[in-house]
């Protein structure tokens, strides 16, 4: 996945090259045809690009920060000169004289509360710890005094501004997070004002003492904001786009009225403008999460729309050959688009997406056609995978950290038992292993998990130790924090095999939990005591000894073979094993697929309930999940249903929807 981008000429000879950052743990450097320059492995996601000459050769060097807790610099040929250890993720890096000695610095804003000013050779000129994370960063001359101000978003809302030399002047506090600083003398009265877009909905104009000078309310989180002018006349306007409830773009003017609006379908992460046509008015583009590039007028009338495969999360444009012509550069999920629009042509437009599915935005009551709980049936709900990282906490940083369960969480919050597999580590400390994916979520967004509804989560998985064993202390620390219980994962081999008892409705039910073998002490999990792994003899061993001390007990399997449509031999072996010694339930999730249903000896096993909150979006069966909806009696399952679900945006499963509109359910035992 593309995750940041820019564009700079590299190599002095005149056209543009694209710089991106990818999840794939690279830096990219692309010639103006799309052709591979070089590219920069680091140890992780690469979350933020930029350039600057920061060693006076005339040639830009190019600054990359990501999730290995790592600013790096690059020569224009893609050499590593330095690199500096952040405290966490690095999220936002600038380059910019800000002294204004001749020398350009590097600030770095990261997790762990950190800003932090760099030298051109990387040595830190000072470095400044706030009370919360670093969302986004902005650079500008407010007052007109030919000295720089920083400043600085945060997670939790604050916009802080500070002296070059690390000085901070004043706060300002939001009612969310800040995803969007930028600034322009919106007023003319020569000093610029700081313009803020909160996920609490508003645009914040503040002047440079950190008074607000006006707010306003277009309707719903504001994820990106851009300031143009639209009318002609001498005064500039602020571009919004919105998302997800009121999804739209919106023109206020220089005073924060607002002009006009115009409705999208999904929300819209980037904003742009440029005089495309050469008329003298300029046009605005603007991204949007289900992958259109919508082109609007000054007036906010529709001139075109391209539909991208994927979510367009960034635009830039610019004149990549030198022909003076405007390009479009676009990153939109694994991709990078360069668009082309011609002086005076009609602005095209490709051919419109591919339809999708039936789904349900929200669904509240009875399932139609499910089994009747029963007041003494116990009713337990599952899903698959729960990844909160990528472009799902990105979401979820400005949407909240309920929307991936807004569609699904009456049904499993109105459960007497919900659980899921937690696919990532919640922490912003340690350092990512050697693997190829990696992830972790803030903790921040465990919130979202317990106001879901959700009891138990599932720990024994293959992405639980990705930032090593600091992560995960700090995962476990968020959630016994936050009354979450977890199993198949724990400090020793015996916690990790320790048996999660639940009481519901009267009856003690025992969760045990197991991890694929295959992973023990690898690279992929590296290690043999702090997660369950699934050995036949262990887990019959420990299903018999729970069954001692509990009147049923539920095993949790994560393994398989990925995006396969069938159970592996393991899969069967370790399932069949648990039932055999005495459970009456086996969940299964990590194909990333659904997989059959089956009953067996006396039991009941889901082999694999796929997705349930993921971005995995180049396999489109991962897009697919269910809902596992299970009634508990004194001899086990009573009644099983599966509920089809649908990851919308690749973020929010929402449920299938049948002829009559209703959600599907199909009964499976």
């Amino acid at each position: 996945m593309v995750w940041s981008l820019t564009v700079a000429d590299l190599n002095g000879d005149g056209p543009k090259e694209v710089i991106a950052g990818s999840y794939d743990k690279h830096v990219y450097a692309l010639s103006a045809d799309g052709q591979l320059l070089w590219r920069h492995q680091t140890a992780a996601a690469v979350y933020t690009i930029a350039t600057g000459d920061l060693d006076g050769d005339g040639r830009p060097e190019v600054v990359a920060g990501g999730d290995d807790n790592r600013v790096h610099v690059l020569s224009a040929s893609g050499e590593p000169l330095w690199q500096y250890e952040a405290d966490g993720r690095v999220v936002s890096v600038l380059v910019e004289d800000v002294y204004g000695d001749g020398s350009a610095e590097v600030l770095s804003g990261s997790w762990g509360r950190q800003l932090a000013l760099l030298a051109a050779d990387g040595e830190p000129r000072w470095e400044l710890r706030g009370s919360d994370d670093v969302s986004t960063l902005h650079l500008a001359d407010l007052d007109d005094d030919g000295q720089l101000e920083i400043i600085a978003g945060h997670r939790g809302g604050e916009v802080t501004l500070a002296r070059v030399d690390g000085e901070v002047r004043w706060r300002y506090d939001t009612g969310g997070y800040v995803r969007h600083l930028g600034s322009h003398d919106l007023d003319h009265d020569g000093c610029k004002e700081i313009i803020v877009g909160s996920s609490d909905g508003r645009v914040y104009v503040l002047n440079d003492e950190g008074h607000l000078q006006w707010g306003q309310e277009p309707g719903g989180p504001v994820v990106t904001v851009h300031v143009a002018n639209l009318d002609g006349s001498d005064t500039a306007e602020v571009v919004v786009g919105t998302g997800p409830d009121t999804p739209g773009i919106y023109a206020l003017s220089s005073a924060g009225e607002r002009w006009w609006e115009y409705a999208t379908e999904r929300g819209v992460w980037a904003a742009t403008s440029a005089d495309l046509d050469r008329d003298g008015w300029q046009e605005i583009l603007a991204g949007a999460d289900d992958g259109t590039i919508y082109i609007l007028d000054s007036f906010g009338r529709l001139r075109g729309i391209y539909r991208a495969a994927r979510r367009v999360h960034g635009l830039i444009v610019t004149d990549m050959d030198g022909d003076g012509q405007d390009d479009v550069v676009a990153r939109s999920g694994n991709d990078v688009y360069l668009l082309s629009v011609l002086p005076g042509q009609a602005i095209s437009s490709q051919a419109a997406g591919k339809s999708e599915p039936a789904t349900l935005q929200s669904w509240t009551g009875m399932l139609p056609g499910s089994a009747g709980d029963g007041e003494d049936l116990v009713e337990l709900v599952a899903v698959g995978d729960i990844m909160l990282s990528r472009t799902i906490e990105e979401r979820m940083d400005v949407y909240g950290s309920d929307y991936p369960f807004s569609s699904t969480g009456d049904l499993i919050r109105g459960a007497d038992i919900a659980v899921g597999n937690l696919e990532c580590p919640l922490t912003t400390v340690g350092e990512p292993i050697a693997k190829r994916f990696t992830f972790r979520a803030h903790p921040s967004h465990v919130e979202g998990l317990v106001r879901a509804g959700f009891d138990i989560v599932n720990l024994a998985n293959n992405h639980l130790l990705d930032f090593g064993g600091e992560g995960f202390v700090e995962t476990i620390g968020v959630l016994q924090d936050n009354n979450l219980a977890y199993v198949g994962a724990g400090f020793s081999d015996a916690d990790a095999h320790r048996p999660l008892i639940w009481e519901a409705k009267g009856r003690r039910i025992v969760f045990l939990s197991y991890a694929a073998s295959r992973w023990k002490d690898s690279a992929e999990v590296p290690t043999d005591e702090w997660i369950a792994f699934a050995d036949v003899l262990t887990i019959q061993d420990d299903v018999r000894r729970a069954a001692e001390q509990s009147d049923l007990v539920v095993v949790i399997m994560h393994l398989g073979t990925e995006y396969q449509g069938q159970p592996d031999e393991e899969q069967l072996a370790v399932s069949r094993a648990a039932i055999e010694a005495g459970a009456c339930l086996v969940i299964g999730h990590h194909p990333h697929v659904v997989q059959g249903t089956t009953s067996y000896g006396g039991g009941f096993i889901a082999y694999s309930l796929g997705n349930f909150v993921f971005d995995l979006d180049v396999v489109e069966r991962a897009r697919e999940g269910a809902i596992l909806r299970v009634l508990l009696g004194d001899d086990g399952v009573e009644a099983a249903e599966l509920i089809p679900v649908r990851i919308a945006d690749d973020v929010q499963p929402r449920f299938l929807a049948d002829e009559e509109g209703r959600p599907i359910v199909e009964r499976v035992f």
